[in-house]
């Protein structure tokens, strides 16, 4: 693992470089997880070895520092990317986001077109609308509270519930800053103008979004699968997948279909 100093916030941002061809590939992780344990076993896979991977824990989550006076908008967290992109002499990368971690290469493209020569978006959040069929219920649940409500008793509760209902996931919640992950929450639902879905039709790259196969379940996400195509954005579909994309421990159809892209085949 690697470390890059950030004099604004005065924190450590720590990463994985793993070598290969370019242009590099940048992966931007979810709301309280971490790229440092989401994304190993899907670069591993065989449809995408060989290329060089960035897996960056965002600050406050995983193995970076948790700095408190950060504010951890999408705003801030694409501009602590930016800046490591700068410092290894990166451009035209093409930059891989879930969930929360979409959102964020979605504003990266926008302030720093220079950097991403194209965007993958993985069930990232577009909208402040209800989003059912993405995690939209774990954030605003998130969001909902006050921040000194959240860090007295709202950040245990949810420890509490993720230990039953999603040991793994639990682990990485309770390795991130409660701080970092509801002011990352409140930033996620918050309305941005222009819309991180008006941000991605314009930005004048390759860009693709792409659906869990059960999340087309539902509406809302049903009808964002219909639009985006209508918008220059490419649609495309991982089978038999959540949210989740198979990152919990199945990666091999995430891992086939962004292997397929990366070689031009999709």
């Amino acid at each position: 693992m690697h470390s890059h100093y950030l004099g604004q916030p005065d924190a450590w941002l720590r990463y994985h470089d793993l070598p290969g061809r370019e242009p590099a590939c940048v992966y931007l992780h979810g709301l309280a997880t971490a790229a440092s344990s989401d994304f190993p076993a899907l670069v591993a896979q065989p449809a995408l070895t060989g290329r060089r991977s960035l897996l960056i824990d965002l600050l406050g989550f995983g193995f970076s520092d948790r700095p408190e006076a950060f504010d951890y908008t999408l705003t801030e967290h694409a501009r602590t990317v930016a800046a490591l992109l700068d410092h290894l002499g990166l451009t035209q990368c093409v930059v891989i986001g879930h969930s929360l971690g979409g959102s964020i290469a979605i504003v990266l493209a926008t302030q720093r077109p220079d950097l991403a020569g194209r965007l993958v978006v993985a069930e990232g959040n577009l909208a402040p609308g209800p989003e059912g069929g993405s995690n939209a219920t774990f954030r605003r649940a998130i969001a909902a509270q006050t921040e000194d409500a959240f860090l007295r008793t709202g950040w245990q509760d949810l420890v509490r519930s993720m230990r039953v209902a999603f040991p793994a996931f639990a682990g990485q919640l309770e390795v991130a800053d409660p701080r970092a992950v509801h002011r990352t929450a409140v930033s996620l639902v918050a309305a941005t103008k222009p819309s991180l879905g008006d941000q991605l039709a314009r930005a004048p790259i390759p860009r693709t979004y792409i659906f869990g196969e059960r999340s087309l379940q539902n509406e809302d996400m049903a009808a964002r699968a219909a639009a985006l195509p209508t918008q220059g954005v490419t649609v495309r579909i991982v089978p038999d997948a959540d949210h989740g994309m198979g990152l919990d421990g199945t990666p091999a159809a995430f891992a086939e279909l962004l292997g397929r892209m990366l070689s031009g085949d999709e």
